[in-house]
């Protein structure tokens, strides 16, 4: 079901889903501190599905994930009628987006002549998690829960498959980890490696999985790779580095969800700092700036955007190599 709140430019779209990123990312970081995501660490992180079974990408990602559901299944009010059920009373949907591609012409300034170009329109429409409806023995029925057990030991999770074979592909791109005695993990572009502290000052086995796949993200940057200058060229506390703490983190919490393991983006305390400062040029503050505010505002939401669209790239880049590990690794023991 899609709806239109009100009449809003292309620019003020991208603004709002901006904010709600922002939102999403602080909301997440947040939770990581409260006594019950503690309590409950060896729950499975959730992978938000769409009715038909596939993976929401990008900003509905994002939205989904940090709604914070334990079901991972989410529906439209139409999947819910064709299942034979309804949404329970007073429960609220989440209101998500996606892009009705159109064609026009335009001048190429390049050759002189016109060409067909596509272009997206936004759109919003509202989904409801599976623990929203109101009979889940018709939803199970057609669209069947995905067993999540949770880890009983931190044995358990250092056997998780997934995480194994990222490990095995990390090695196979040439990417070495590096383990020193010292307190802070890093990536660096220049020697392709990833700096980490020892597996005994971490916490647990979750927060150094987390740890290693948040650099694993900045990782993908490398000009070899993904190529994004954000890796090649930025320096702490600069924009460029900002934002490219906001796509490491976007990377890492689709990869979480991928994997099982929880991501606890509470380690990396300096991001909150950096995401409500972005939540702050979004409302047209700049204290560095001298551009007006509507200059700033559009900018940010570009960026921002961008951030999550190069979140969803490194996260596809990874996946299809792991995935493509895995069916190779069960091919092997299949025929052994």
């Amino acid at each position: 079901m899609a709806y239109q709140t009100k009449q809003q430019t292309a620019g003020q779209i991208k603004e709002e889903m901006a904010t709600e990123v922002l939102n999403s990312l602080i909301n997440n970081h947040e939770r990581c501190n409260t006594e019950e995501w503690k309590k409950n660490w060896h729950l499975p992180a959730v992978l938000p599905l769409k009715a038909s079974g596939g993976m929401y990408r990008g900003f509905n990602f994002l939205k989904l994930f940090s709604a914070g559901y334990g079901d991972e299944r989410f529906f439209t009010f139409k999947n819910a009628k064709d299942m034979d059920t309804y949404i329970k009373k007073g429960e609220k949907g989440i209101p998500i987006m996606y892009a009705e591609i159109r064609k026009k012409n335009e001048l190429n300034p390049a050759t002189g002549l016109e060409e067909e170009i596509e272009y997206p329109i936004w759109k919003r429409y509202v989904v409801f998690n599976a623990q929203q409806l109101a009979d889940l023995e018709k939803v199970d029925k057609v669209r069947p829960p995905i067993e999540r057990k949770p880890f009983s030991s931190e044995m358990q999770i250092e056997q998780n498959e997934y995480f194994s074979a990222l490990m095995m592909v990390a090695d196979e791109m040439g990417i070495m980890i590096d383990h020193q005695k010292q307190d802070k993990a890093y990536y660096s572009p220049a020697a392709d490696k990833i700096v980490m502290p020892p597996m005994e000052s971490f916490q647990d086995y979750i927060s150094y999985a987390g740890t290693l796949m948040h650099e694993m993200a900045h990782a993908t940057g490398h000009k070899d790779r993904l190529n994004r200058l954000s890796v090649e060229k930025g320096k702490f506390g600069d924009e460029a580095y900002a934002i490219e703490e906001i796509t490491a983190e976007c990377t890492s919490l689709m990869l979480s969800a991928r994997t099982g393991l929880k991501y606890d983006s509470s380690q990396h305390e300096n991001h909150l700092a950096y995401l409500h400062s972005w939540g702050n040029r979004l409302k047209g503050i700049d204290e560095k700036s001298k551009k007006p505010s509507e200059e700033i505002k559009k900018e940010a939401a570009k960026m921002i955007m961008g951030a999550v669209s190069n979140a969803q790239k490194a996260f596809d880049y990874i996946n299809e190599k792991v995935e493509a590990k895995l069916a190779q690794l069960q091919e092997k023991e299949r025929t052994m």
